[in-house]
């Protein structure tokens, strides 16, 4: 009875298990594979997954984008929090103080630790197109059927229903109760920091 009970636990382990890891692709995967490191999707584009071959290469321009217009910018920020403080002037003309506009360090804050987190999920998503490069290869080589597009979306309704149903649950937790906890964390530092000190 307690033999059977590990065979069974065992097999359904392997269910779950796959060949098709980031460390395999790294270590045995082909020259396409492996430049799919460096530009997403190439795997899955050289192999006639096309649609999303281009889908995961716009994911990473997308964030590339992101981070030379905006993103290296607020993590350059997110140690100080802004280095231009709000400042009093008096206008002689009108005979009252008129305030310059400071870094806000709220938003730099808020926009510093989305980014990292934003950075995170671009990993996560690097994982996966490598995974994905490095599965089709093998299939190639095996000469195996490689899902169209169409059929890797009818696949999200059968086989791979819990990744569309567990995906946007996923993305509200995320963005809605792990960024803002990290927010608050982080806003409540500062005034840790300070009463320790004093």
């Amino acid at each position: 009875m307690g033999v059977s009970s590990v065979l069974t636990k065992m097999k359904k382990a392997d269910e779950f298990t796959t060949p098709y890891t980031c460390m395999a692709a790294i270590k045995k995967g082909g020259i396409e594979t492996k430049l799919s490191m460096l530009v997403m999707g190439l795997g899955n584009f050289v192999h006639g997954q096309k649609i999303k071959g281009l889908l995961f290469l716009a994911v990473e321009v997308a964030y590339l984008v992101f981070m030379a217009v905006n993103g290296i910018g607020f993590i350059q920020m997110l140690p100080s929090l802004g280095s231009v403080p709000q400042e009093e002037i008096w206008d002689e003309v009108n005979q009252v103080y008129i305030y310059t506009k400071g870094d806000q360090s709220v938003l730099i804050l808020l926009y510093g630790v989305a980014t990292v987190l934003l950075t995170l999920l671009m990993f996560w998503a690097w994982r996966g197109a490598l995974k994905s490069a490095y599965r089709v290869e093998c299939l190639a080589k095996q000469k195996k059927h490689i899902n169209t597009f169409s059929q890797d979306l009818k696949s999200l309704l059968n086989e791979n229903l819990y990744r569309l149903l567990m995906t946007p649950p996923m993305i509200f937790i995320f963005a809605f109760t792990i960024l803002p906890l990290i927010f608050m964390i982080c806003m409540r530092l500062p005034a840790t920091a300070r009463s320790t000190t004093i």
